[in-house]
């Protein structure tokens, strides 16, 4: 059903923002892979992604 569909978007997107990540980090075209990320690659990234992130302003506490 649609929690399922919604799982499978959300998953896509976390995929599809770490491979981005990934080529702007300039890693391994090998370590990127086409279907696979080592963990230490997606601990990288998402701190290197969280470091840089910046809450839209209709989500910013008033």
């Amino acid at each position: 059903g649609f929690l399922q569909l919604i799982q499978e978007i959300t998953w896509h997107s976390c995929r599809v923002t770490l491979l981005a990540a990934a080529v702007q980090a300039l890693e391994p075209d090998k370590e990127i892979g086409l279907q696979e990320i080592s963990i230490e690659m997606v601990k990288r990234l998402t701190k290197r992604i969280a470091s840089d992130w910046k809450s839209p302003p209709e989500f910013e506490a008033e």
